[in-house]
C-alpha cells in the first residue's frame, strides 16, 4: 500500500505494508495527514505518468519564472531499506539532469533523510511536479487525484489550510 501523507499543506506518499500506522484520519472534518493508496492503483500510476511526460512545461517555467511564478517542486520516493517514502523536493537548481533542491517535509517511515536536507533527484525519477502561478496549483497531478478522494468536508479542510487554489 502506498501511505500519501499530508505534510506542509501537499500531499505526499509512502510506499510500505498495511500495518503502518495510519496518521490523522480520527478527526471528522479534518484533511487526513496520512491517505492509503494501492501501489497498483492505476488512476495514481497515471497521474506520476502525466507528471513525468509534463515535465518539460515545469522545466520551462523554472528556468525562466515570472514574477507570478513561485513554489517550485518536484515529488520523489526515497527508499531506505524495503520502505519508500515519497517526498515533496523544494527546487534550487536544475543543471540538466539533476534536480538540486531541499527535503519539504518530515519524514515519517524513513530515517536516511531528514526534513530540509539537499537531495539530488535525476529528471526521470521524478514523481509529480508543481508551482504556484497566481495563487493556483499548476502540474500537482498526483495532489489532485488525492484531493479528489477526500470527503467534502476533509477537502474543505485541505482547501483553507493552503494559500493557493487547486482547480
Amino acid at each position: 500500500m502506498r501511505r500519501f501523507h499530508l505534510a506542509a499543506a501537499l500531499l505526499a506518499f509512502v510506499v510500505g505494508s498495511p500495518q503502518l500506522l495510519a496518521l490523522g484520519q480520527e478527526k471528522k472534518g479534518k484533511a487526513p495527514d496520512l491517505v492509503l493508496v494501492d501501489e497498483n492503483d492505476k488512476e495514481m500510476n497515471a497521474a506520476m505518468e502525466k507528471a513525468r511526460k509534463s515535465v518539460g512545461d515545469f522545466l520551462k517555467a523554472y528556468q525562466k519564472p515570472t514574477r507570478k511564478q513561485s513554489q517550485f517542486a518536484i515529488k520523489v520516493g526515497i527508499k531506505d531499506g524495503k520502505k519508500v517514502e515519497h517526498f515533496w523536493v523544494a527546487v534550487t537548481k536544475y543543471d540538466g539532469k539533476q534536480f538540486v533542491g531541499t527535503i519539504s517535509n518530515e519524514p515519517q517511515f524513513v530515517t536516511n533523510v531528514k526534513e530540509g536536507e539537499v537531495v539530488k533527484v535525476d529528471k526521470d525519477k521524478i514523481e509529480d511536479w508543481m508551482f504556484i502561478e497566481e495563487r493556483k496549483l499548476v502540474g500537482g497531478y498526483t495532489v489532485r487525484l488525492l484531493r479528489s478522494r477526500l470527503t467534502p468536508d476533509e477537502r474543505k479542510a485541505l482547501d483553507d489550510s493552503i494559500p493557493y487554489k487547486i482547480d
